[in-house]
């Protein structure tokens, strides 16, 4: 009976040691994502936002700027900096909610500072995504890079 009992516990464990494997070999949608921001933006890392300010919108398609404040962790890629400021350009009522935790951004930068590229330029600010930023950070990438797709 006993042996009856174990053989299930066994499969779901080796199921669940399969399944670990499996997933360090493939790299999420997320970590994919994150790779490809990092190497197309001049500008990420680890931040706390502390406040975002909403201001009227000198854009033509927008109608809220949202400018938003933030303490920086760590530097992944661009100059080191103790605190950011970042623009977004939004439609009129988007939320303003901030994530209390840590995040990690990647930025683009023109003459008038940084700004948001747009959708998939905000992670979680977990372990392992922070350990993967770290891997490919401007260390590990062509640090004179000039063209930035995601920044057009």
């Amino acid at each position: 009976m006993k042996s009856l009992l174990l053989l299930p516990l066994t499969v779901v464990l080796i199921a669940c040691k399969t399944s670990a494997t499996a997933n360090n070999q493939q790299p999420s949608e997320q970590e994919s994502f994150l790779v490809e921001a990092i190497q197309n933006t001049p500008y990420s890392a680890v931040v706390k936002h502390i406040r975002v300010d909403v201001l009227p919108s000198d854009q033509p398609d927008f109608t809220e700027q949202h400018i938003y404040y933030a303490q920086v962790l760590e530097t992944f890629r661009g100059e080191e900096l103790s605190t950011i400021n970042y623009s977004m350009f939004v439609e009129e009522g988007e939320d303003t909610i901030i994530d209390q935790n840590p995040v990690i951004v990647t930025l683009c930068k023109d003459d008038e500072g940084f700004y948001w590229p747009g959708t998939g330029a905000q992670f979680e600010g977990t372990t392992a995504l922070i350990s993967l930023a770290k891997k490919h950070s401007v260390r590990k990438t062509e640090s004179n890079q000039t063209h930035f797709s995601h920044c057009n």
